[in-house]
């Protein structure tokens, strides 16, 4: 059987590939497990090993990385496919393939095929409880949103939360919101975020609430500030350049999408314009105050501006 696992998010790939090895093992012995890098053998090499028969170990996962990056590793991988022993059991982990090769082509006629692009947020809770239940972590829903809140603004998402479910299930207890806001400590950067995108939607009392925890945990408004304002100017990026100019303005790209997803909800374009231009005059007025205020009535000063966003 040969398995193709391909896409950008690398450690989904890895993950899955972990779990088919985990299952594997569970029923061969683990010597029967070949990793092999492609950029570290020869191709030929490579191909010798996928093809032949171990007499002393018929039954074989063999994994293969990194042979997109090799352009004669991934050709002559694709010639060889059909030549995979019946007993060997063949995964094929590409990060960044190219989709017009034959090896892509033929790879997605014969073999057991899954792509692993980032998650969309509607897949981020399933995604969660399913690490959890992994993990034997047993994690309430609204425990499950908040973590998903706490990491949204982490580039590698996936891997953040199975990151943060491991730390959990170290404690063999029921997790709830309380114990996730104890235990995984909050990206500010990503808190900049999650506060401005709850502001934009009107739900005041959670930002008041957000405000409070940075509050209590001894963060800096002015450093907030200043992260808040990185997350302003991506939104005014993403609503009033269009893509090429918005990629010259050295936004992370991360970044860029999630303003892009959050000036949709704003409305259409003239009103994602004007809500923007309302907000960078309500955040100059308010960096303009905070330059003559301590770090307790900058706090003051930054929720009151939130309210008004």
């Amino acid at each position: 059987m040969i398995y193709f696992y391909y896409g950008k998010n690398d450690f989904l790939i890895r993950r899955e590939v972990s779990l088919r090895a985990v299952a594997f093992i569970k029923t061969h012995d683990c010597e029967a497990v070949t990793r092999i890098d492609a950029g570290d053998v020869d191709p030929t090499a490579l191909i010798s090993e996928i093809i032949n028969i171990n007499m002393f170990q018929p039954e074989r996962l063999i994994i293969v990385r990194g042979a997109e990056n090799v352009k004669s590793a991934w050709e002559k991988l694709g010639e060889n496919l059909a030549r995979v022993p019946d007993e060997t059991t063949l995964v094929i982990a590409a990060v960044n393939p190219d989709k017009r090769t034959k090896t892509f082509k033929d790879l997605q006629k014969i073999a057991e095929t899954r792509e692993f692009q980032d998650l969309k947020p509607y897949e981020m809770k399933k995604f969660v409880l399913d690490e959890a239940n992994l993990r034997h972590v047993d994690i309430k829903p609204n425990a499950a949103d908040r973590l998903i809140e706490l990491t949204t603004n982490d580039e590698n998402q996936a891997a953040r939360i199975a990151g943060e479910i491991v730390k959990l299930s170290a404690l063999d207890r029921i997790v709830d919101v309380d114990l996730i806001e104890k235990m995984v400590e909050p990206d500010i950067a990503g808190n900049a975020f999650l506060i401005l995108e709850k502001a934009l939607s009107g739900r005041r009392d959670d930002v008041k609430a957000e405000i409070t925890i940075l509050r209590r945990s001894g963060e800096s408004a002015n450093r907030f500030f200043g992260l808040l304002m990185s997350q302003i100017f991506a939104l005014s990026g993403a609503v009033f350049c269009d893509d090429n100019a918005a990629s010259e303005l050295k936004i992370n790209p991360f970044q860029l999408r999630n303003a892009y997803d959050m000036a949709r909800r704003i409305g259409d374009r003239a009103e994602q314009q004007k809500r923007v231009r309302k907000i960078v005059g309500q955040m100059a007025e308010t960096d303009a105050k905070m330059k003559l205020s301590n770090d307790d009535n900058a706090w003051v000063l930054v929720e009151s501006m939130l309210m008004r966003f």
